[in-house]
Parts: C-alpha cells; structure tokens; sequence
C-alpha cells in the first residue's frame, strides 16, 4: 500500500471558516475498484483489534456490555505507527502478539487442537458488529471507519 497525495492545478473558489481545519486531523481514505478487498481489509483489521481486545479486556468487568470473543482462523499482521513509535499486532490462530515500542507482550488463547471455527451464526453477527462498528465514530479522536455496501 502507499499513500496517495492528490495535487490539483484548480484552487478551491470558495471561502472557508477560520475554524473549518482544526488542528491534529488527518483524513486518509482506502480506495478501489469493486472487488479489490477493501471492505475486506477493514473487516480485517476489525477482527484483529477485536482479537487484541479481547487478550487485554476480557476478564475486566464492563457495564452494559457484551462479553469478547476470539475470533479463530486468523492469520495477520497488522503494523501501525503512534507517536514516533511502530506497533505490530500479530495474530496466528489462537496466538496473539503484540509489540509497541519496547514493549512485548504473547497471548496464547488456546491450542489449535482446541479451535472451534466462527459457525454461521456467529459469522452474522460478526459482519453486523463490523458494519455497526464502522458506520461508528469512535473515541475522543473521532476516527470515522466509513464502508459503503
């Protein structure tokens, strides 16, 4: 993947506000023809944040919440940059790393010997949390996943 920076030779007419570009926004957009995976990359990176979420948070009592579950077959790297830093998060079945820095840490959620695949069910309510999550702006950053179907 790379980024895409778009230079136009046609100024923008119309006046904005002062206050129309805040400071710390950054808008970045995954784009493509029909087909090329998009939706399916944004689901992948749903269910490894899922997965992560799940090793750090599922023993911790929350309010008004559903409980986390670990979603098998996955097998994905995913690689991200904050503060200067770069993370990696990787799944490989029922195992799950995940590096910050010089931090490490290895969840190892079952033998997959163990594993019981997503059943149909279960694979609904997946892709309906998904959308749901995506169509959702989140946290104090306002991240905005937005995916057309």
């Amino acid at each position: 993947m790379k980024n895409l920076h778009l230079e136009t030779d046609y100024p923008i007419e119309h006046k904005l506000d002062k206050d129309f570009f805040a400071p710390n926004i950054c808008i970045s957009a995954i784009v493509g023809q029909n087909g090329a995976g998009k939706s399916s990359l944004l689901d992948m990176i749903f269910r490894v944040v899922n997965n992560l979420s799940y090793c750090l948070f599922s023993r911790i009592e929350r309010d008004a919440s559903a409980p986390l579950s670990y979603i098998t077959g996955l097998y994905v790297d995913l690689t991200y940059e904050a503060n200067g830093k770069t993370g990696m998060v990787r799944v490989r079945d029922g195992v799950l790393g995940f590096v910050f820095g010089k931090l490490k840490c290895k969840f190892i959620v079952y033998k997959p010997e163990q594993a019981i695949q997503i059943g149909e069910e279960l694979q609904e309510y997946v892709d309906y949390a998904s959308v749901n999550f995506k169509h959702t702006e989140r946290n104090s950053q306002s991240i905005l996943l937005y995916d057309s179907y």
